[in-house]
C-alpha cells in the first residue's frame, strides 16, 4: 500500500493526507503526527492497528477507480501502486 506502514501490534502509518482524514472520518482516532525528516518529505499520520482494515479497503477502493480510468489518463500515473510494510 502507498505509503502505509503496519506490523501486527504497532501503529498504522499513512503519508497520505487524503487516506488519514478517510480514517478520522470513519470514525479512527489520530494519535500522532510525525515530522518529516526533511522537507522534501511528508509527515506521517500514526493510527492504532485497528485502522488497518479501514486504511487497506481504502486503497483497494482507489486502486479500482484508478483502474477504470482510460489507459491514457495522466491520473493513473499521479498515484502510485500502494505497498504495505512492517511500521519503521
Amino acid at each position: 500500500m502507498e505509503n502505509v506502514h503496519h506490523s501486527e501490534d504497532l501503529e498504522v502509518f499513512t503519508k497520505s493526507l487524503l487516506a488519514a482524514a478517510h480514517l478520522v472520518a470513519a470514525g479512527y482516532e489520530l494519535l500522532r503526527v510525525v515530522a518529516p525528516r526533511s522537507a522534501a518529505d511528508s509527515p506521517r499520520f500514526g493510527f492504532s492497528p485497528a485502522a488497518r482494515p479501514a486504511i487497506e479497503r481504502f486503497y483497494a477502493c482507489r486502486d479500482e477507480v484508478i483502474a477504470k480510468l482510460p489507459a491514457d489518463s495522466p491520473l493513473r500515473n499521479q498515484f502510485p501502486a500502494a505497498r504495505l510494510r512492517g511500521a519503521r
